[in-house]
């Protein structure tokens, strides 16, 4: 979130990737998800479509299944 702030977006993004390898690795799949919106944010400001489409689909699928509604509501 630092990154993003300071107007980095590059770096909010790799952070970002490394957030969910780490949220995953400790078993938080709904703060994965949670990431992967703000990822797919982060890959839009880029102008890497292809890559914020497939972030967000993931997000959204995952938190679909979890019944996670906030989350899917900013994946949408």
């Amino acid at each position: 979130m630092v990154a993003l702030y300071e107007g980095d977006v590059a770096a909010s993004a790799r952070e970002s990737e490394r957030a969910i390898a780490r949220y995953l690795l400790a078993g938080d799949v709904p703060s994965a998800c949670m990431e992967r919106v703000n990822l797919g944010n982060a890959w839009t400001e880029l102008g890497a479509y292809v890559e914020a489409e497939d972030e967000t689909r993931e997000a959204l699928a995952t938190a679909e299944r979890l019944g996670l509604r906030t989350v899917g509501l900013a994946a949408a």
